[in-house]
């Protein structure tokens, strides 16, 4: 299994030679790391009541998701691709750490800017910098995907 090297994984999924217990294996740590960040959001929430932004976060988040899915599913071949699940899974588990490793320090300085100017209390309500990083995020994440399970999609 790859967390970082995407290009060798790149290969081995053009050559075909990622098991089963691979397949399965990226596809439950993809699972467990979503799960996971929708444990941290709901932690994050339970002391705040929702405000017009939480819900304008939902819904954009929901669509985006849904787009980026067919995207990426479109830029694998539509019908005519293969292995799309295996592609997909795989591939969204090295994009996913290597968006979180690089935005994780303008997420800690967002933060610390959040605490100072609400005067050092913690606001977790979300707020329109909070919708526009993470669709920038999820822009992001999409596109890497997309590039890559194409890749493999010309290559096959």
């Amino acid at each position: 299994m790859y967390f970082w090297k995407i290009d060798k994984l790149k290969d081995d999924l053009k050559i075909g030679i990622l098991t089963q217990k691979d397949e399965f294996l990226y596809a439950l740590l993809w699972v467990i790391f979503y799960q996971l960040s929708i444990v941290v959001i709901s932690y994050d929430n339970i002391d705040s009541s929702n405000n017009k932004y939480d819900s304008i976060s939902l819904i954009i988040d929901s669509i985006l998701s849904a787009l980026g899915i067919y995207y990426i599913y479109i830029k694998n071949g539509a019908s005519s691709g293969k292995d799309f699940i295996k592609r997909y899974f795989s591939l969204s588990l090295v994009a996913s750490i290597r968006v979180m490793v690089f935005s994780l320090p303008l997420m800690i300085i967002i933060a610390i800017l959040r605490v100072v100017a609400d005067d050092m209390s913690i606001s977790v309500s979300a707020n329109l910098v909070d919708i526009v990083f993470m669709f920038i995020l999820n822009i992001i994440y999409i596109y890497l995907v997309a590039k890559h399970i194409s890749d493999i999609a010309k290559s096959s």
